[in-house]
């Protein structure tokens, strides 16, 4: 006598989704592990489709395909994300919202959430978002990167032109994260660090880019 055993377990169907959104620079992996190969990183505020939430982890459809993202940095709602316009002698200027965008971005992924104001800010000081920008003293890109910082963001960010839009406003955010914690979250200090190199309590610069945060944006 043949026994015929059932499966019977769900069907699972790939294209039966709810969409979510990435809150963070997000790893799509090939199994429900970190050690797992990362085929896709999604941006801030992209479309995840979610199939299944199991725990830590939730199946998606990735290209009609099965793959896997931790739940702990997706959310049924957007990231909430403000575009700026900043008024200067009468003006409106907004800059390009997908160079805002980027600031929200990596201020998500070094930690520094809810200072994309101040950072805005200093940009705007910095080049008025002005990709091309270098100084006379050898400052590049949106964010005004000196010289002697280059050897130490390519090696540690895998830094290739400090001129690219995301990759100098990458270096800032980076930059900035890191004075602000090494100055316990003084804005006030970690701009001036940023500027001289000096954790002042109070500089014209740290004071010019808390003006135009408070006085100049919209």
């Amino acid at each position: 006598m043949h026994h015929i055993v059932l499966n019977t377990e769900p069907e699972f169907d790939i294209n039966d989704f709810d969409i979510y959104y990435a809150q963070v620079n997000l790893n799509v992996r090939s199994d429900s592990n970190m050690e797992s190969d990362i085929l896709h990183t999604y941006a801030i505020n992209d479309e995840v489709k979610v199939v299944e939430i199991n725990g830590e982890w939730a199946t998606i459809n990735f290209n009609d395909e099965k793959a896997y993202v931790n739940t702990e940095f997706i959310s049924t709602e957007k990231c909430p994300m403000h575009i700026w316009t900043f008024v200067e002698n009468g003006r409106e200027y907004t800059p390009d919202p997908v160079l805002q965008q980027m600031v929200y971005k990596y201020c998500q992924e070094f930690g520094i959430q809810g200072y994309e104001k101040t950072i805005m800010a200093q940009f705007w000081k910095e080049s008025h978002f002005r990709s091309g920008t270098v100084s006379s003293t050898n400052d590049y890109g949106i964010a005004q990167i000196n010289r002697c910082n280059h050897s130490r963001l390519r090696r540690e960010l895998g830094i290739t032109d400090f001129l690219d839009p995301e990759q100098s406003i990458k270096c800032g955010v980076y930059m900035m994260a890191d004075h602000l914690r090494r100055n316990g979250f003084n804005e006030s200090k970690a701009l001036s660090q940023y500027n001289t190199g000096k954790p002042y309590n109070s500089t014209k610069y740290s004071r010019a880019v808390l003006s135009i945060r408070d006085t100049q944006m919209k």
